[in-house]
């Protein structure tokens, strides 16, 4: 995988949103976990047989089991360690301003059925702004 990246790197990195080294780091250490391995495994072992066959498809299995007992553990410290799970700035401002839009109708859709539907007359008001969260703000 790394060779593959490594060679085709230069054409990842200009095409779409563009691969940079942290990327192209995940993408070798990630890899596909052996499906396609596998799969063409068994196409030898079913064309081959025999010896060769089996040993062919003990061999990937081998490899495919270790991408996911070495490789698949190991990558969200890897992508702590590059600063890939931190969001930016933009998505923070996004999240925060949905939690108040959605806090806001939700405070709206409170008022107006608390307010319009006489089976909410006797409503713990305290009790709801604990239990519903969106409500702690209002």
């Amino acid at each position: 995988r790394a060779v593959m990246v490594l060679l085709f790197y230069p054409f990842l990195a200009r095409m779409g949103f563009g691969t940079n080294w942290k990327d192209a780091t995940v993408i070798v250490w990630g890899g596909l976990r052996g499906a396609v391995g596998l799969a063409l495994a068994l196409c030898v072992d079913a064309q081959f047989g025999g010896k060769t066959g089996t040993l062919f498809l003990f061999h990937v299995g081998g490899i495919a089991m270790l991408t996911l007992v070495v490789n698949a553990p190991t990558c969200k410290p890897l992508l702590n360690r590059l600063g890939m799970t931190r969001r930016s700035w933009a998505e923070d401002d996004m999240v925060d301003h949905l939690r108040t839009r959605q806090a806001a109708k939700t405070y709206q859709n409170y008022t107006h059925y608390v307010n319009s539907d006489r089976r909410f007359s006797q409503l713990h008001h305290k009790l709801m702004h604990e239990w519903v969260s969106a409500l702690g703000e209002y």
